[in-house]
């Protein structure tokens, strides 16, 4: 079985890497594919880099990462990335593969605002994971419709990143190190992303 993992990746960062390595490892997943999407169905501003960058970006974060590999699926198709879209594609591209997808908890709990939630919930299988400092209850799930036959619980322990604040970092020219790839940080400084300028010391 192969894991999904979408998102904007604005930018991708070691939290999600860490989250997807583990998720790999507990789950027992031939690979993870982070999947950048073109347009986030739910999110009012941003993103904040062109799809093109975000993929970029996490094609670069993955080149030594063994088992994770970048999926351009979702940039490629452009428009709005509804993720029961991306299922039919994956199966049609991909005949006889099995995917899963991976989904915080935060996420799973907003299940029923997706396009065609009950087309994804009949046709999919999940891998549900734990986020930092907040408490995973699976009764909470099972109640929005994910069906107990295709979803797994897995409690890994991530690094508290977001995406926001690395973004509120470089605007303001403060160090990101320890927070995104080596590769990444070089790319977004490269292309002058997210109001970065300059490199700051010790990145």
């Amino acid at each position: 079985m192969i894991g999904i993992l979408g998102g904007t990746f604005d930018p991708v960062h070691l939290g999600h890497l860490t989250a997807a390595e583990q998720v790999q490892r507990v789950a027992r997943l031939e690979e993870v594919w982070l999947m950048p999407n073109a347009r986030p169905p739910h999110k009012v501003d941003g993103p904040y880099a062109s799809a093109q960058d975000r993929l970029a970006m996490v094609e670069l974060a993955v080149q030594e990462r063994p088992g994770l590999r970048a999926s351009d699926l979702e940039v490629r198709r452009g428009g709005v990335s509804y993720t029961v879209d991306t299922l039919a594609a994956l199966a049609s591209s991909f005949p006889g593969a099995t995917f899963a997808l991976l989904l915080g908890y935060d996420a799973a709990l907003q299940i029923r605002s997706w396009h065609r939630v009950d087309d994804l919930l009949r046709a999919a299988h999940f891998a549900i994971f734990e986020r930092p400092s907040v408490e995973l209850k699976e009764s909470d799930v099972y109640a929005l419709g994910f069906p107990p036959e295709r979803t797994q619980f897995l409690r890994i322990h991530t690094p508290a990143i977001a995406a926001h604040e690395i973004r509120a970092r470089l605007q303001s020219g403060k160090s990101v190190n320890g927070l995104l790839p080596p590769s990444v940080a070089a790319y977004i400084y490269e292309h002058e992303l997210y109001g970065a300028r300059r490199k700051p010391v010790g990145v």
